[in-house]
């Protein structure tokens, strides 16, 4: 038998024992926050932590290549628009109409009048009714085309790719935005809707109304790309006869790498995490986002539960 004594002190060493633990835990996790807090405010790390903030493992996908190869898609096509002025652009577009696409998307804002001639010029091309034009937020206001070039019938879409200032890298989309209780579709998403029918638009529609991951197909030389140079100097173009044709910027020489005017950081660029070079256009990069439109070839969104 064991004394009523020992058991009672049994039972108080028991309790003491479970209170000693209790505050030994409570006592580590607060060292370990003391010291988290100095770790993280070690400005020697911070080279280490902005190498890592605009870092997703998704990029891993691209830049180690693990996706399947796409072939060149032949039913988009980029058109380099360099630096030509007004009277030059006013011709490419012209000539371009000459080949009959299905749509030409002009990813260019002309904000005010320049010369009366060729702004005439301009204005009679991009008030055709299968062109779609561009406009983009800047800060508070939007930046459109000058009321000249702007007819009642005009179609036109953002052309803004990256709405988080704190994102380096483009990986989202926006197909959808509310200005004043009024929804505006994006550019590319503007483009889609011209050559789709209601039924397939339809399809796409709802899932526009959400922020998507851009499925990337490839960069420039995944498109059939022209420069300013070789359209012009060809009476026709049978390549370009019911296409999609986007006008933009794709650097001077044409896909000259050393040229960031007009580019971004995508997850396909070589270096997931460090120092690079922006790797892509804007214009390629709506491409890509139409190429994923048309297609309805949208990224499985994982939902948050």
């Amino acid at each position: 038998l064991i004394p009523l004594s020992l058991k009672r002190k049994a039972m108080k060493n028991k309790r003491l024992l479970f209170r000693e633990a209790f505050f030994c835990i409570i006592f580590s996790f607060v060292q370990l926050a003391l010291a988290s807090l100095v770790i993280v405010n070690l400005s020697i790390f911070n080279p280490f932590t902005d190498a890592f903030k605009d870092f997703s493992f998704s990029d891993l996908y691209y830049t180690e290549k693990m996706g399947e190869e796409y072939p060149i898609n032949q039913e988009i096509i980029l058109v380099n628009v360099e630096h030509r002025d007004r009277f030059e652009l006013a011709e490419l577009l012209a000539h371009i109409q000459q080949q009959q696409p299905k749509v030409i998307g002009v990813d260019l804002i002309f904000r005010e009048q320049r010369e009366a001639f060729s702004d005439s010029l301009l204005k009679l091309q991009l008030q055709q009714p299968n062109v779609i034009n561009s406009y983009a937020f800047v800060g508070d206001e939007m930046v459109y085309n000058d009321q000249i070039f702007r007819g009642e019938n005009s179609t036109e879409g953002y052309s803004n790719i990256n709405f988080d200032p704190e994102n380096g890298v483009i990986r989202e989309f926006e197909g959808a935005s509310e200005i004043e209780n009024t929804k505006v579709y994006s550019f590319p998403v503007k483009v889609a809707q011209q050559i789709l029918s209601p039924e397939e638009f339809s399809a796409i529609e709802k899932k526009i109304q959400q922020s998507n991951t851009i499925k990337y197909y490839g960069g420039q030389s995944h498109f059939l790309t022209f420069g300013f140079d070789e359209v012009m100097e060809e009476e026709t173009l049978s390549v370009m006869k019911d296409k999609i044709i986007l006008l933009g910027y794709l650097g001077v020489p044409l896909g000259n790498p050393f040229d960031v005017e007009d580019k971004h950081f995508t997850p396909l660029n070589e270096k997931a995490v460090g120092k690079s070079i922006p790797d892509m256009n804007g214009i390629v990069i709506h491409a890509n986002t139409l190429q994923m439109l048309i297609t309805n070839d949208f990224i499985y969104q994982v939902p948050t539960w």
